[in-house]
């Protein structure tokens, strides 16, 4: 990678999602700790109003198609949050600590967050693919 090219920066990034991220969501969302996912929290809503910030300063400028894609992935960022935020004694809580349900199960409940979570952060980087596809051309 040539770090004085940022195009070249850009298809390492592109690579790096593609190729490495995309296929270890799925495993890694349910790996992440209460520490970690406080950590990804923070850093998810950097991200968000970093892309607000973008937005509002040079939304004039960036063309329609690219400021979709930054909105789009400012969406899945905050669904992504609205369920951690919601359920923050079950997302990143070890299944022997859950909190016991009156119905269902807490487990189940997890599974069907952290597949949830996954299928956004899936919908995130392909977003980010494409928007930093967009950006060499």
């Amino acid at each position: 990678m040539d770090f004085a090219n940022p195009s070249s920066i850009r298809s390492e990034m592109i690579r790096v999602a593609r190729d490495i991220l995309l296929l270890s969501v799925d495993t890694a969302i349910p790996k992440l700790d209460a520490e970690e996912w406080k950590k990804l929290e923070r850093q998810l809503r950097i991200t968000w109003e970093y892309g607000d910030r973008l937005c509002s300063v040079f939304g004039n400028w960036i063309e329609p198609e690219k400021l979709s894609l930054i909105m789009e992935i400012q969406d899945e960022i905050w669904n992504i949050l609205a369920i951690y935020s919601t359920f923050p004694d079950v997302i990143g809580v070890p299944d022997d600590k859950l909190p016991i349900k009156k119905v269902g199960s807490a487990k189940a409940d997890k599974t069907v967050f952290e597949r949830t979570i996954s299928s956004h952060v899936k919908n995130v980087l392909e977003k980010a693919i494409l928007l930093l596809t967009k950006l060499d051309k």
